[in-house]
């Protein structure tokens, strides 16, 4: 089964390109929604295998904010993709842990690269979590 994608981008023709750019890639689209609240509502019942998450969005919640609500809950892969890459963002990410960052615009080789690497850094992450380091060998 391919991996699920939620899209969080509130310039709804950035996001249906980025949806389409997605099915191209036979990703499943899990959602799209335009404000970090109702990407907090769309994960309630079910997380997606990655977040693509624009920085700035609708709502009282920016990309970064979000996030921060969503691995309070979920372990779940977010890519931010934004045209707006700071020094203060780029700070803000290294603090999330599981985040990566793509600047706009790239092509869909991009988008599948980084998609990918988040998932295999997933995969990595939940196996290392899954076994306990014995303290003797320390």
């Amino acid at each position: 089964m391919n991996a699920s994608v939620l899209i969080v981008e509130d310039d709804p023709i950035i996001a249906f390109d980025i949806q389409q750019q997605l099915k191209d890639l036979h990703y499943q689209i899990h959602d799209v929604v335009p404000s970090g609240e109702q990407a907090l509502q769309s994960i309630r019942e079910t997380v997606p295998d990655v977040i693509l998450m624009d920085i700035k969005l609708k709502g009282t919640l920016n990309g970064i904010q979000t996030a921060k609500q969503i691995l309070s809950k979920a372990r779940v892969p977010i890519i931010f993709v934004s045209a707006c890459l700071s020094s203060y963002n780029l700070n803000s990410f290294n603090h999330l842990g599981i985040c990566k960052c793509v600047s706009k615009p790239y092509d869909d080789i991009t988008l599948q690269t980084y998609i990918q690497l988040a998932l295999v850094q997933q995969k990595i992450e939940d196996r290392l979590s899954t076994h306990q380091v014995n303290p003797s060998l320390n």
